[in-house]
């Protein structure tokens, strides 16, 4: 009798376990659903949005939407996008202040189909934060990778920062006023560094060596202009990297933060690299 007592314990907890997770499961799934929906009605006056699929982790919340599709509502252009996993995202200010998205499969529709970019599935990362108060941008991560072609990784923290809906509009009349904190550039080569140079020399009329070289004395032509000593270390790792393309880290961490339009006025000037604190690490 004790037994059987027990028995129908366990398979009474065993039950209400399983309830409590195919309910959980039911209403994350419908949240991730209205999530989504509100993620895609911020874009919704420049692309039309559709998936086929979507889940919850359930243990990291993360909502993950595969096999989607945007239109755009300007051009012809159509990217499908294998997978994407929500973080993180900001569903409740009219411009989101924080989001943490990554992206997986981007493939770009052409003239002829997508079919031929297949081997150029593209993925890509970002996670940014603002702080209203102080009006400060974080990008803590924003990446681009293609397993054949290479990566690139930019951070960067922008001050003097109004983020909201007619930020993108007055950008081009307000940038030179933004302050730069610091920032830092990642490039890993694979293959597209030879796929620049292949397309540099259509546009030229050189070979890919012959547009390698050019492009190497260009960036002597460069150093030459600005008289520093910092300069020749920087300008090493850019012509080593050029000519041997495979990784390279470049960083601007100055001692002050500085405003583009100061940045404009000191560009080619002495005291160029010393101001900005500019590195450059092959």
């Amino acid at each position: 009798m004790i037994m059987k007592k027990k028995t129908y314990t366990i398979l009474l907890c065993v039950v209400t376990v399983i309830m409590i997770f195919m309910g959980s499961k039911i209403y994350f799934e419908r949240e991730a659903e209205r999530k989504i929906n509100i993620i895609a009605d911020f874009y919704k006056n420049f692309v039309s949005f559709e998936y086929e699929k979507l889940s919850v982790n359930p243990f990291r919340q993360d909502i993950i939407v595969k096999k989607v599709s945007l239109s755009s509502l300007f051009t012809n252009t159509k990217l499908y996008i294998s997978e994407i996993i929500v973080t993180d995202f900001d569903y409740y200010s009219t411009t989101p202040k924080f989001a943490d998205i990554s992206v997986r499969g981007i493939m770009i529709e052409g003239k002829n189909g997508h079919k031929d970019l297949k081997r150029y599935g593209i993925d890509a990362d970002i996670a940014y934060r603002y702080d209203e108060k102080k009006r400060l941008l974080s990008v803590n991560r924003f990446s681009i990778k293609e397993n054949k072609l290479g990566k690139i990784d930019f951070r960067a923290s922008f001050g003097n920062i109004t983020l909201d809906n007619t930020w993108f509009l007055l950008l081009f009349f307000t940038y030179p006023s933004i302050v730069i904190h610091d920032a830092s550039f990642y490039f890993e080569n694979k293959s597209a560094m030879d796929l620049l140079y292949q397309y540099l020399g259509t546009v030229i009329s050189s070979t890919p060596s012959e547009t390698k070289l050019k492009l190497v004395d260009y960036v002597e032509q460069i150093s030459n202009k600005i008289l520093s000593e910092e300069k020749f270390d920087f300008f090493i790792k850019i012509k080593n990297f050029l000519d041997d393309p495979d990784k390279l880290l470049i960083t601007i961490s100055p001692e002050s933060p500085i405003t583009v339009r100061e940045l404009q006025k000191i560009r080619f000037q002495q005291d160029f690299f010393k101001r900005l604190n500019l590195k450059a690490v092959d």
